[in-house]
């Protein structure tokens, strides 16, 4: 009970500290702790950016409670010395409402025109009072309040990312991609602000190979639950392309255990084992492509199934090597080559003129399998001049 008490003090006296700064220039509002004492005082009159001694606002005040109580609780791991003391867990429950305390007063100041980049004599602003490791999470709390509020102009103002936050909110897509393209952070709360689908769509695929290259899986399998395609790509480079790129097993296991095409290809039609560095990863693609419907039905020997399903799959070696039927290997190599042909001629998935011109002759992949007939081309018969 002692050292509850102890700690208990040092919670209570992290606020009562800041009472005791001289007073030169200290209002009520410098030394508030509550959300409810600060809306009253300001309802009452009190000046929000008011500068005391050392040209400390009430919003570097509550900061400052906030770094102090950081130290004293987490710098000096007094929690963790609790750890399966009768008491821990009541403490604990008070250090989050001091802190809660601290957030939520944050958000009123601001609301009523507190300055977020005002100066304190040393030239700094509120949140570099905070510890470095604790800015983010400050940060955080405070933007899920004004998300949860829909406070659009606070969002902007509070996220790291605020030029791409205000490219969102002013729903420019051209904008949004210009930002992206500098590679800049993507912070959860820029997921929550209201863009049109096509904006937030392009936000969420640069959020996941961001997260992909931290190797954050926990918040990748959120995004992907929440509706991101799993086989989505950016800058023609599918997510999964990364995660092995990056060598990332849990992430291409998920990405996998989602139904992602184990051979997807990027913009250069590029399939995804051409990446591999590992025998491990090689095996975990090989056993996923077994699964696809494609692959399935081969080794079936579903002739009827095969062909239904050739028009919507894309050809590769793997698919060649796989044992099946002598009538659906052949089939299969006519596809292949098919698709070859048309990759060289640049008449597959092209908006150009040149394509659609070449298309009246040549149909699609698919077509020209049916054209073909009982043979079918090798790479040498192919024209040199390609």
């Amino acid at each position: 009970m002692k050292k509850l008490l102890f700690l208990f003090t040092i919670i209570t006296a992290v606020s009562r500290s800041m009472d005791n700064e001289p007073t030169l220039g200290f209002t009520a509002l410098h030394k508030v702790a509550t959300p409810q004492k600060a809306k009253a005082l300001i309802e009452s009159g009190a000046e929000v950016n008011r500068k005391a001694a050392w040209r400390l606002t009430p919003l570097h005040m509550i900061a400052l409670k906030y770094a102090k109580l950081s130290y004293l609780l987490t710098k000096l791991a007094v929690i963790n010395q609790l750890e399966g003391n009768e008491h821990a867990a009541e403490l604990k429950e008070m250090y989050k409402k001091a802190k809660k305390d601290y957030i939520e007063t944050t958000y009123v100041l601001l609301t009523h025109q507190a300055h977020w980049h005002a100066k304190d004599k040393d030239g700094k602003m509120p949140i570099d009072l905070i510890n470095n490791e604790e800015q983010q999470e400050f940060l955080d709390l405070l933007l899920k309040i004004a998300t949860k509020k829909n406070n659009s102009e606070l969002m902007t103002m509070l996220t790291p990312s605020h030029k791409l936050a205000k490219a969102m909110l002013a729903n420019s897509l051209e904008k949004v991609q210009e930002i992206l393209q500098a590679d800049t952070r993507i912070y959860p709360e820029l997921l929550n602000i209201p863009a049109t689908v096509q904006i937030k769509k392009l936000v969420r695929i640069h959020y996941a190979f961001q997260l992909v290259t931290q190797d954050n899986w926990r918040a990748l399998d959120t995004l992907i639950k929440s509706g991101l395609d799993v086989n989505a790509k950016k800058d023609g480079e599918p997510l999964l392309h990364q995660a092995v790129k990056k060598n990332k097993p849990e992430i291409i296991g998920l990405l996998l255990s989602y139904e992602a095409d184990p051979c997807i290809t990027d913009d250069k039609e590029q399939d995804t084992f051409l990446f591999v560095r590992d025998e491990t990863t090689r095996k975990l693609l090989m056993d996923h492509f077994r699964l696809t419907p494609l692959v399935q039905a081969m080794e079936a020997g579903s002739l009827e199934k095969v062909k239904k399903l050739l028009s919507t799959t894309k050809i590769n070696s793997h698919h060649v090597a796989i044992n099946t039927t002598p009538e659906i290997k052949e089939l299969i190599k006519k596809k292949e080559s098919a698709d070859l042909l048309c990759k060289l001629l640049k008449t597959c998935e092209s908006d150009s003129s040149e394509t659609v011109k070449q298309d009246r002759y040549l149909g699609n992949s698919h077509n020209l399998v049916e054209q073909m007939g009982d043979t079918y081309p090798t790479v040498n018969d192919l024209p040199g001049n390609l």
